[in-house]
C-alpha cells in the first residue's frame, strides 16, 4: 500500500473512530494482491532459471554426442 493510501486510511479511521470491517477487508485485499505480485515475480525467476539450466544441459549433451560421434575432441 502506498504512503498516500495509508494516510487516507488513517484519516478515515480517525474520522469514524476505529477499524470497521470494510477497512480491514480493503487492507486484506491489498495485502493479498501484494503477495500474489511477489509470487508472480518469483515464479518468473524460477522459470527463467530452469530455462537457462535446460539450455545449458542440452548444449552439453549436444557437445557430448558430437564428440562421441566423431571420436575426437576438437580444440578451439
Amino acid at each position: 500500500m502506498s504512503k498516500e493510501s495509508r494516510l487516507i486510511v488513517l484519516a478515515v479511521q480517525i474520522l469514524i473512530g476505529g477499524h470497521p470491517e470494510w477497512m480491514l477487508g480493503i487492507y486484506t485485499f491489498q495485502h493479498a494482491r501484494s503477495i500474489m505480485e511477489q509470487a508472480q515475480v518469483k515464479l518468473a525467476e524460477i522459470i527463467a532459471t530452469a530455462t537457462l539450466a535446460c539450455t545449458a544441459l542440452v548444449s552439453c549433451l549436444y557437445g557430448y554426442v558430437k564428440v562421441k560421434q566423431s571420436g575426437e575432441i576438437s580444440r578451439p
